[in-house]
């Protein structure tokens, strides 16, 4: 398969709300039809000071090998409640803009936690996290990100609001590929891995995929895990519940 990307694809800005970070930036394909729609979701432990930069080199390259691409931005810093409905309202509005088609939900780092919640709560074809938080009740107690899930739901958090927030509480009946490195120095394989064990024992269709490389290697075009980023994206799934973890 050939990975490269023909050519930088330019995106087109385009508001969901009027805060300054309702916004997302949509990618159209370098030529032809579209292959189906991807809604981008990035990580940065929801945090305000990684945005959608963080995955706009993945998105042009996917744009330019043939398909829709929506790179959403949202409300990060908290109260964590806005930053949830920022993601519903974001994937709602792709369908405004463009003819979706098939979509594929996709979210990197704390972008696989929002990505898999709101899976759960609208209807992708499909769902694709990348070294995702996806156990925000792991992820706070092995203290990822220097204490993100606490700070993320705030001071006043209760334990129900963990409940709510936490991608791990309601599964997605959605087909799911969780790809995560074992050399993931920010968010540990075992979250990914969890979450793939709890869905398969739902009789859900999730498969663990391992890739090589550091936290941020699966939205790298140049890395040595965006082959398997692309096979997953791009390639017919396997139907059926649970299915073994590709190795």
């Amino acid at each position: 398969m050939n990975t490269a990307a023909t050519q930088p694809v330019a995106p087109v800005r385009h508001g969901y709300g009027d805060h300054r970070d309702q916004f997302g930036d949509l990618y159209l394909p370098a030529q032809g039809p579209a292959r189906g729609a991807i809604t981008l979701v990035h990580g940065g432990f929801w945090r305000t000071h990684r945005g959608l930069e963080m995955t706009a080199a993945a998105a042009g390259t996917l744009a330019a090998r043939g398909w829709h691409v929506w790179n959403i931005e949202y409300r990060r810093g908290g109260p964590w409640q806005e930053t949830m409905q920022d993601c519903l309202r974001a994937f709602d509005h792709l369908e405004t803009l463009v003819d979706t088609g098939t979509t594929t939900l996709v979210g990197h780092s704390a972008g696989g936690h929002l990505a898999a919640w709101v899976a759960a709560r609208r209807r992708p074809q499909r769902l694709v996290t990348l070294n995702g938080v996806v156990d925000l009740g792991l992820a706070h107690r092995l203290g990822v990100g220097d204490g993100a899930v606490a700070q993320f739901l705030g001071p006043r958090s209760t334990p129900s609001d963990l409940i709510t927030a936490d991608a791990v509480t309601t599964l997605p009946s959605v087909p799911t590929r969780c790809l995560h490195s074992r050399a993931d120095e920010r968010v540990p394989f075992t979250i990914s891995a969890g979450y793939a064990a709890k869905a398969r024992r739902l009789d859900r269709d999730c498969q663990l995929i391992e890739v090589p490389g550091h936290h941020t290697a699966v939205i790298e075009p140049d890395s040595a895990a965006w082959p398997t980023v692309l096979s997953v994206i791009e390639n017919a799934w396997p139907t059926g519940p649970s299915g073994r973890d590709a190795t």
